[in-house]
């Protein structure tokens, strides 16, 4: 890959991952090759990278896609990025933290179905998660890598302790699969931790969400503290007493003895849309 022999030639005048940001750089050949190829990036599709560090996915992608926009908030790599010849024509460095981005103006310039592909730092992976949440209408899939245990966390199900707000937020909106774990050594430097790979494919829950504010303070409440039982939990919202409470559980189905990590994701969206017609509809 022509990247590689170019970090190699450069490893002198290439900016170095900085700590404060979660950088760890990508260098590993048959890894960089397998994430391309499992995005199945297809003419005509544009590409939203996250944090390309020293471009060694953006390669790949520039091949495959129409076009990349290539995020990043480190001032420094954008310069080096920037610098003629060093990136494809057919890629645009956006200095730009992820979490501002506004899929919904890219998906205007650029058409809908946008790809996103993405190393997530741990410091943000969960805000970032929740914003492509937000903006599901204008992104087909999205491939991204997380710490192990944030991955776990995301397809984590009820009844477990990785059972929580990130994976009923996740759950609710996308359909997930994991691809494969990344060890420490395909990075530099090398992290402390097992990277893995995963794939959503965003779409409409079942049972549509009425209100994506009261759906997301409601989970929030229910695992504000996990031990509790969901009723103490749930009456920490606004506007609600302890007998709507006890309505709107029965309505749902729902025991206020139970706790958040035993409800699956349709009891969750349940309760948010009956909330949401009542009491918690705030406009």
């Amino acid at each position: 890959m022509e990247l590689m022999y170019r970090l190699r030639n450069e490893s002198e005048t290439r900016p170095w991952a900085r700590k404060s940001l979660g950088q760890n750089f990508l260098v590993h050949r048959e890894t960089i090759e397998a994430i391309v190829r499992i995005t199945d990036i297809r003419p005509g599709e544009t590409v939203i990278e996250l944090g390309p560090g020293l471009g060694a996915i953006t390669w790949g992608l520039a091949a495959c896609a129409s076009r990349v926009i290539a995020v990043e908030i480190d001032s420094r790599l954008v310069s080096w990025l920037t610098k003629p010849g060093r990136l494809p024509e057919n890629v645009e460095v956006l200095h730009q933290d992820m979490l501002d981005v506004c899929f919904s103006e890219l998906a205007d310039r650029f058409g809908p179905g946008l790809a996103v592909v993405g190393n997530l730092p741990y410091n943000i992976a969960s805000r970032m998660v929740f914003r492509l949440v937000e903006e599901r209408a204008w992104i087909s899939r999205a491939i991204l890598m997380f710490q192990k245990e944030v991955a776990e966390r995301i397809q984590g199900r009820p009844g477990t302790k990785d059972y929580g707000i990130l994976s009923v937020m996740a759950q609710s909106f996308s359909d997930i699969d994991r691809l494969f774990d990344i060890p420490p050594g395909s990075f530099r430097p090398v992290p402390k931790v097992t990277s893995t790979l995963l794939r959503f494919r965003f779409r409409e829950p079942a049972t549509p969400v009425l209100d994506l504010d009261v759906f997301k303070k409601v989970v929030k409440a229910a695992f504000s503290r996990r031990r509790k039982m969901l009723a103490n939990n749930l009456k920490t919202l606004a506007g609600i007493d302890l007998e709507e409470l006890d309505e709107v559980l029965g309505s749902c189905g729902i025991s206020g003895r139970s706790r958040a990590e035993e409800l699956d994701v349709h009891s969750f969206i349940c309760l948010a849309n009956t909330l949401a017609l009542g009491c918690l509809r705030q406009k």
